[in-house]
């Protein structure tokens, strides 16, 4: 496994959520998490298929030039730049991330039991098929040599 059990429990946190609800892109910080996490976290599993946005945040809108974006690069790219506690930006409130087709299958084969409580377990079989999805689409997991880096303050770094 190469994310960390922090950044891991994380993950599977938000993704199980996102099977009932559509949550905004602050809900990957959970408080306790971190920005780089966040903004790499969101790339791979919009890039590998496993989430979409709940309307489309992805193509440049002049109606919203300040809420649409040129692609999940562009998107990210200004995730990384813009502080999270910046209150003043909704990137990170505004665009509510939901599970696919492909995303929900995916949940449905490691979390088949509903009743169980995996808030303190981490499911290691499912985050490491996470990781082998991202790693089959040349997106292997690695905070060091981030894609986007975070710029900036706050308390999420």
């Amino acid at each position: 496994m190469n994310m960390s059990s922090f950044h891991a429990t994380e993950a599977q946190w938000f993704l199980r959520v996102l099977i009932t609800d559509p949550m905004s892109s602050i809900y990957v910080l959970r408080g306790s998490g971190t920005w780089q996490f966040a903004v790499e976290f969101i790339y791979r599993i919009y890039s590998c298929g496993l989430t979409d946005f709940a309307f489309d945040v992805l193509t440049k809108s002049e109606q919203s030039p300040n809420t649409t974006y040129d692609g999940i690069e562009d998107f990210c790219y200004h995730l990384s730049i813009t502080d999270p506690d910046d209150f003043e930006s909704i990137i990170w409130i505004d665009a509510n991330i939901i599970l696919t087709p492909f995303g929900r299958k995916l949940m449905e084969e490691y979390f088949k039991d509903s009743s169980k409580d995996w808030s303190n377990e981490l499911n290691i079989p499912f985050i490491e098929k996470l990781e082998d999805i991202f790693t089959e689409h040349g997106l292997e997991w690695n905070l060091e040599n981030p894609k986007f880096p975070v710029v900036g303050n706050s308390e999420y770094l």
